[in-house]
């Protein structure tokens, strides 16, 4: 398998992008081979980890952001259903969510500015 990497001096450096072959294969059978049962469960055990620990951290988020806490139990149970290969999304935000997200970024002019501009469109 080609492996793209950039090698940087430091942080401020654009880098220089690498090309290497490493023989990561395509099936579970000859990358034990390849690497030795060890290896593959080790890096898959890995893996796993950081999926279960990123699925907790948006699930503990969603809870503190709806709730105010999180409750481990209802934690654990998420986590028990939870598969390695499903993608956890963050919560959708509501449209009220969304509008007050944007007018706390603009300044009191925009602001009122805005919701005059609404209250014209309601009339």
């Amino acid at each position: 398998m080609q492996i793209v990497a950039k090698v940087k001096k430091d942080k401020n450096d654009e880098g220089t992008k690498v090309t290497v072959e490493y023989p990561i294969h395509s099936t579970l059978d000859e990358n034990r081979q390849a690497h030795g049962d060890k290896c593959v469960n080790d890096l898959f055990s890995a893996k796993a980890k950081i999926a279960v620990q990123d699925a907790v951290r948006r699930w503990g988020l969603s809870m503190l952001k709806e709730k105010g806490k999180i409750d481990p139990k209802a934690l654990q149970e998420k986590v028990n259903t939870f598969k390695l290969d499903e993608k956890v999304r963050a919560p959708r935000k509501s449209p009220k969510d969304k509008i007050k997200s944007l007018l706390d970024q603009m300044t009191p002019e925009e602001k009122t500015e805005f919701l005059a501009e609404m209250r014209k469109q309601k009339s």
